[in-house]
């Protein structure tokens, strides 16, 4: 009888350790293609706590490159989804897409020009110097912040594969810690401007992008707001004055235009 109650305890013993062994696979994060050992990890999982960015269908796909619209979208859940005016939309965008509103918006503001022919090239692959072009855009014209502080790229020994177009913006996201190289296996850091982006950069760059300006629109305590103080309407004065009528009633003068010295 003890033996076999000692081999229950022990199996169920097992059991549990085997379930706790698979709890942090389950719950370890939003994905189940993103684990807590990846480098990636912490920034897939504030871009999808703070709605910047979202699964592909079968999990985050951190390894799949980034499309155009995908990058717009994220920076339109980062302006709060605004709503466009004009209705005339990229020739390529498809009306009811999860992207059209994004690249409506996109269009409007001018963050995206599009190609001569009218379109925007859905479905193309982002390269890292677009990224960075992007996000410059957003933080000098919509966040409205200055963007004049500029890295050589000096320490970068491909730096001079950096577009002419996509110059500014490289040198200032590398400036503002946006984008930092990818390190390789002799030690070097490249900036590999040409580079497709991959979602799991994505989420890296958006993840310090968005820290950065959040912390540049924080309002400054020590300066003074524009909003003056409500003066307080002085209190009315009351004289009162009792009479020795009916009943112990009471004559109550009240004065409210009476200004106190």
């Amino acid at each position: 009888m003890k033996a076999k109650l000692t081999r229950r305890i022990l199996a169920l013993v097992l059991t549990l350790a085997m379930v706790l062994t698979l709890l942090p696979a389950v719950f370890a994060g939003t994905f189940g293609d993103v684990a807590e050992t990846d480098w990636f990890y912490n920034s897939v999982e504030y871009v999808a706590e703070k709605g910047l960015m979202n699964g592909t269908g079968d999990g985050f796909n951190p390894y799949g490159n980034v499309t155009k619209e995908m990058v717009i979208m994220t920076l339109w859940n980062m302006a709060g989804k605004e709503e466009a005016i004009i209705s005339e939309n990229f020739t390529d965008a498809v009306k009811g897409a999860w992207y059209y509103d994004a690249l409506l918006w996109a269009k409007e503001c001018n963050l995206a020009a599009g190609k001569g022919d009218g379109s925007f090239g859905v479905g193309a692959d982002v390269t890292r110097q677009e990224l960075a072009s992007f996000f410059y855009r957003y933080y000098k014209d919509i966040a409205e912040l200055d963007v004049s502080n500029k890295d050589d790229l000096s320490k970068f020994p491909d730096k001079d594969d950096t577009a002419s177009w996509a110059l500014d913006a490289v040198q200032w996201a590398v400036a503002a810690g946006i984008i930092s190289g990818k390190g390789q296996s002799d030690n070097t850091v490249l900036l590999k401007p040409l580079d497709p982006a991959t979602r799991a950069e994505l989420a890296s760059i958006l993840e310090r992008f968005d820290k950065k300006v959040e912390e540049e629109t924080k309002p400054d305590p020590t300066e003074p707001t524009d909003t003056e103080p409500t003066p307080t309407e002085p209190e009315a004065d009351v004289f009162r004055l009792s009479a020795n009528l009916k009943d112990g009633d009471e004559i109550v003068i009240y004065n409210p235009g009476h200004e106190r010295a």
